[in-house]
């Protein structure tokens, strides 16, 4: 196996060190520009994966740095010759800067570990298995303040990385594909308090005509769930993702995503991991979300274009 390189030591990147050690993956070094938080190891302590230089060739990296950086961590180390990369979700920002990645897109995978949730996948199998078009809606709400390395300079608060649809809502709308496929309409509302969104509420048409809905936002704890709603011709499926015995299998699901990746990036099935047709179709949706709440209607996404309905109309 080829050695793993790590790319930011915060939280979820402490998760991913762990995961790979117990996977028995060789990380031979781990870079983050603040390296008294790396934890010893056997691997080396570098303030930039830029120090790698030609060791990079042919590695695996998981790119574990805040959302502004994963497209310039990600495109340097490919374009150096890693082997395969794994980001840590979402892929981007924006579409627009998630579509630089696409001369490596084979070579992509995201982090979206809710696919490897046990429970969750056995819970849908039925309600995927009915034929016909089928409703699902998503909705969670977040108590912020518990997660780790939160406080004020958090990456979650900024308003350019992070806030309710980078974080909690791209969970929801990857779900929603991975079940549904790719969609091609939406409609939805971002809420802000200030300049940072704390709630998401949108609407979608996927290509095989079914629909999801996702309502996600950042509230106190009192009122936090996550519920995941199935209804197709043969019935309802119902998910609560909060209940008490969810809480060993969320902690294996990361393990197992990374067990994945592994696995894929050695020539194997990628079982559920998110490749990058997933990936970019969610960025497409996360910036069709923005404009549709800007603009206050419907957007198309057709081709990587988001589209209102005048625009739509003006094409035909």
């Amino acid at each position: 196996m080829a050695g793993v390189i790590l790319c930011g030591c915060g939280s979820i990147g402490r998760r991913h060190l762990e995961n790979l050690a117990a996977l028995g993956a060789e990380v031979f070094a781990v870079c983050e520009p603040n390296t008294s938080v790396i934890p010893d190891g056997p691997w080396q302590k570098l303030a930039s994966i830029g120090q790698l230089g030609k060791r990079i060739q042919g590695q695996f990296v998981v790119i574990a740095s805040p959302t502004r950086h994963h497209v310039e961590h990600a495109a340097w180390a490919l374009s150096k010759g890693a082997r395969a990369v794994l980001i840590e979700k979402p892929l981007a920002t924006t579409y627009a800067e998630a579509k630089e990645l696409e001369p490596w897109k084979d070579q992509i995978a995201v982090a979206f570990n809710y696919r490897f949730l046990v429970p969750l996948k056995e819970g849908m199998k039925q309600y995927l298995d009915d034929e016909g078009r089928k409703v699902l809606v998503i909705s969670a709400t977040d108590d912020i303040s518990k997660w780790p390395d939160f406080g004020p300079t958090s990456y979650m608060l900024d308003p350019d990385q992070g806030g309710v649809l980078l974080t909690s809502a791209s969970h929801s709308i990857d779900l929603a594909i991975s079940l549904l496929g790719s969609a091609n309409w939406l409609v939805g509302e971002i809420t802000k308090i200030g300049a940072l969104e704390s709630m998401v509420l949108v609407r979608l048409t996927h290509d095989n005509g079914s629909q999801s809905i996702v309502d996600c936002s950042w509230l106190p704890a009192i009122s936090e769930h996550s519920m995941v709603f199935g209804l197709s011709p043969h019935g309802v499926t119902v998910i609560d993702l909060m209940r008490h015995d969810m809480d060993r299998a969320k902690a294996l699901m990361h393990l197992e995503m990374m067990r994945a990746f592994l696995a894929w990036s050695g020539g194997h099935d990628p079982g559920h991991l998110c490749l990058w047709k997933d990936a970019i179709a969610g960025m497409l949706v996360i910036d069709g979300l923005r404009k549709s709440s800007e603009i206050d209607g419907p957007v198309f996404l057709e081709d990587g274009q988001i589209l209102s309905k005048e625009e739509k109309n003006a094409q035909h």
